[in-house]
């Protein structure tokens, strides 16, 4: 269980008192934080390195240092540490063993994404870690994390504002009466919506979407797609007028649209058009 005093409080309950230097305890509170930031997880056959993760800061002598320990069976079996700024500016990212990766972001942040599909990623535990400042994700995949400089979260900070390491292209989408997040990641190649779902890039092409779906709890059946930079008047025909679709185009030019329809659906999208950036129509389906 995580014990925290907020600073706030801290001060207030100092008001009264005439000290030059915080009571150990409170000093204690200030200047250490540790979460449990992720635990176990299985993707078929396939284990979590860890059966548990736990991140923990701390302050000394003005030096602020993040400890990110994976433990086995109740044991704690590997650990890795970063220095880290104060004020933290920019996010810090942190790789424990070969299937780990944890990521510190400036700020309070309500939700963060590592945009990694091709390692079956756990879906990032996000805790804020308000004696510093900073929020901690950590994510546990499903085979071995390639290039910790590449990676890149997206995130939403504690005013809505959306972010990302490296720059991907990202955008709200309203789908009836819900609100999501779309993003594509030209380094990762990978299309996807925030918290849901992601697709290699290369199979979001537009003909794509005429086939089948992806079925969540059997409530819908979506499709996304991926259409090129300076693309207009989309419009999409479903094979169930139930359904409803949506569209966004992202900074990079591209636009993101998803499609949903009631049920376990054979088919999403029946037919396609759209205008190229060149003027010509594209017409697909039937």
């Amino acid at each position: 269980m995580r014990r925290t005093l907020g600073a706030a409080a801290v001060v207030a309950a100092l008001t009264s008192v005439s000290v030059v230097a915080a009571p150990p305890i409170i000093a204690q509170v200030l200047n250490q934080q540790t979460v449990t930031a992720s635990g176990s997880y299985r993707w078929g056959d396939v284990g979590s390195e860890y059966d548990e993760v736990n991140v923990r800061l701390t302050r000394e002598e003005g030096v602020v240092s993040a400890e990110v320990a994976g433990l086995r069976d109740g044991k704690q079996v590997a650990t890795a540490v970063r220095k880290l700024p104060e004020p933290l500016t920019s996010p810090v990212r942190i790789q424990l063993g070969k299937r780990a990766v944890a990521v510190v972001l400036p700020g309070k942040v309500t939700n963060a994404e590592l945009v990694l599909w091709g390692s079956g990623g756990s879906g990032s535990q996000v805790e804020w870690m308000d004696a510093f400042g900073m929020t901690v994700a950590v994510t546990q995949t499903a085979s071995d994390v390639p290039h910790l400089d590449r990676l890149d979260w997206v995130w939403i900070d504690d005013a809505g504002t959306l972010h990302s390491i490296d720059g991907t292209p990202v955008a709200r989408l309203a789908l009836s009466e819900e609100n999501w997040v779309v993003f594509h990641s030209k380094s990762q190649g990978e299309v996807g919506v925030f918290g849901q779902f992601a697709f290699p890039a290369s199979v979001t092409v537009p003909r794509n979407m005429l086939d089948g779906g992806l079925v969540f709890g059997k409530s819908f059946t979506y499709q996304i797609g991926l259409f090129p930079a300076g693309s207009t008047e989309l419009q999409l025909t479903l094979s169930n007028p139930k359904g409803d679709w949506a569209a966004v185009q992202l900074s990079d030019g591209t636009t993101v649209a998803v499609a949903r329809v009631p049920g376990d659906a054979d088919q999403v999208v029946r037919k396609i058009s759209y205008r190229k950036s060149d003027g010509s129509l594209v017409k697909l389906g039937h």
